[in-house]
């Protein structure tokens, strides 16, 4: 389990791209990725939801970006948002992420 707070983030939203500054909290747990910013839920999702795999997730050196259709994922308007996190280690973020989110394999007895 990661939790981080104060993040230092940007906020992109939209068409035109209106990007905004920000802090950030980060939650990965065995259930759930959670990303909040600007005073809300950015992203709240279940790795068993269909929803984790909707995620756009990169590692930069200087940060992870998640990126989503924000009408998909509840917010009110329409397009693309991206979350740019300025954290370190944002590769080894990544691989939890994708791990989480990827199905498990059923297990095979013998």
């Amino acid at each position: 389990m990661l939790i981080a707070e104060g993040i230092p983030a940007t906020v992109t939203r939209g068409e035109g791209g209106r990007r905004r500054g920000t802090i950030a909290a980060l939650a990965i747990t065995q259930q759930r990725l959670a990303i909040s910013a600007l005073g809300a839920s950015l992203v709240d999702v279940g790795w068993d939801d269909g929803e984790a795999t909707e995620l756009e997730v990169t590692a930069r050196d200087d940060g992870l970006t998640v990126a989503f259709d924000g009408e998909r994922f509840g917010h009110d308007e329409p397009g693309r948002v991206e979350v740019f996190l300025r954290i370190g280690d944002a590769g080894t973020l990544l691989a939890a992420i994708d791990q989480r989110r990827r199905p498990l394999e059923p297990r095979r007895y013998r």
